[in-house]
């Protein structure tokens, strides 16, 4: 949101590090120009991502259809629409509500043969969350072995036959071909590389950033939790994040479709292998290298492709699987407070947003403040809540000009500044005045000031 208010403001192609940072470029664009019709910046990104979770329900039922037919459709579509993470993200300016329909488009009209359409999908789903760099590849690499191999072998015929030669030129174009749609195939990924590049010089600037935050954050895990008993939980995370995210009846349903689809000549290998790829590279570097930090919603993407090995289920079964589904997505809700422990992790998978009672607070403070105010940095990412909360642009918040006092400040536990105030009482080189405390947020106010 953040991101979407600048563009709103000053519209320009935003496609670098400098002005996208480590989040995929296009739904900046997407909701941007949206915004720009006079809906607003709020209205115009819930309208992208709404309209991005419905499609994606439509097009993961398709793809479990096409396997299984039409129960195993419903099925998969009902597990995807029910799930706690998609429906949050549906509802917030989420990229993966914007990444799914992309994702699921590519591995749909690659099924199809449709170069141009998986092309146009790959690009979406690139340019939107870097999950798809991972799978494009793999992609890639099927689809050459797929059209190129199917022409190879109708290349060995008889070269003295005019109709064979004929034969052997189209088969030659068909290899063209699929070579090319292969390497198109990584057009978002090339674009984003080039746009650094022109930028900054450094082409790998969103990954190099998004490499050092996992590190940093398993780095504080590890230190937290102990190497060795960290880096054993990290083998069953991605199977746990699955059971909570698809919910536990339709998991539970799912997990035989996938081992009689991972087999070499299941026609659901291709999107299952896509899927599973991810959580077994996050699952090594987690577990081998200790330099990744896993988050639930990573497995949203995987998850949606998985869903095209779900059987079909009777009527009774699938009954059950909603009521579980229902429930759980209730208990989540119910637990999701925000605050840290059990709530902040309900929070971070709760198909309903809502704001923590200490955040809440910060941004109501900062919301009804006049004139020069400052906001505490964390690297746990609350100062970001709290400024959109508020609808103060973070970076006039955080870096006031030299000589600048704020008559408040909000800090946070974690952050520098709420270190110094509990210490010291100061801050600007001036003595400040604890307002109100609540959770991890305290209010302060220039001394001599109501």
């Amino acid at each position: 949101m953040e991101i979407l208010r600048r563009f709103v403001a000053h519209p320009q192609v935003s496609w670098d590090f400098s002005r996208v940072f480590q989040y995929g470029p296009l739904p900046t664009q997407l909701a941007g120009l949206l915004a720009l019709t006079g809906l607003g910046s709020l209205v115009a990104s819930r309208i992208v991502v709404v309209l991005g979770g419905t499609l994606s329900v439509v097009l993961a039922a398709r793809l479990a259809q096409r396997f299984s037919g039409d129960r195993a459709g419903l099925a998969a579509g009902l597990a995807l629409a029910l799930c706690p993470i998609h429906l949050q993200a549906s509802t917030t300016f989420a990229s993966e509500a914007i990444y799914l329909p992309f994702a699921l488009g590519t591995v749909l009209a690659a099924l199809d043969d449709r170069p141009l359409l998986a092309v146009a999908c790959a690009f979406g789903a690139s340019t939107t969350r870097y999950d798809a760099w991972l799978w494009l590849p793999l992609l890639a690499a099927w689809w050459v072995w797929k059209r190129a191999g199917t022409s190879a072998a109708r290349d060995e015929t008889d070269q003295s036959d005019p109709t064979d030669r004929a034969d052997r030129r189209s088969a030659r174009a068909s290899r063209v071909r699929a070579w090319v749609t292969a390497a198109l195939l990584l057009l978002g990924p090339a674009s984003i590389l080039l746009a650094n590049a022109l930028a900054s010089g450094h082409p790998l600037a969103p990954l190099t950033h998004i490499t050092a935050d996992h590190a940093r954050l398993a780095a504080r895990a590890e230190a937290q939790y102990g190497v060795l008993s960290w880096r054993i939980s990290m083998l069953g995370y991605w199977p746990a994040a699955l059971f909570g995210l698809l919910t536990p009846g339709f998991f539970v349903v799912l997990v035989p479709g996938l081992v009689r689809a991972a087999k070499w000549r299941s026609k659901a290998l291709l999107p299952i292998s896509l899927g599973l790829f991810p959580l077994v590279l996050y699952t090594g570097k987690s577990v081998l290298l200790g330099s990744f930090w896993p988050m639930a919603r990573f497995a949203l993407g995987p998850a949606a492709f998985l869903l095209a090995a779900m059987p079909a289920l009777k009527p009774r079964t699938l009954v059950v699987c909603l009521l579980l589904a229902l429930w759980t997505d209730a208990a989540i809700v119910r637990e999701a407070d925000g605050m840290p422990g059990l709530g902040l992790m309900a929070a971070a998978s709760s198909p309903v947003s809502r704001l923590p009672a200490d955040l809440e607070a910060g941004a109501d403070a900062l919301r009804a403040s006049r004139g020069p105010v400052a906001l505490d940095r964390v690297p746990t990412y609350e100062d970001i809540v709290i400024a959109c909360a508020a609808r103060r642009d973070r970076r006039d918040v955080e870096h006031l000009p030299p000589g600048v006092v704020p008559g408040l400040i909000v800090s946070i536990h974690g952050g520098a500044l709420d270190r110094t105030l509990h210490e010291t009482e100061t801050a600007f080189r001036h003595r400040y005045r604890m307002a109100h405390a609540v959770g991890r947020v305290t209010v302060w106010r220039l001394a001599g000031r109501r």
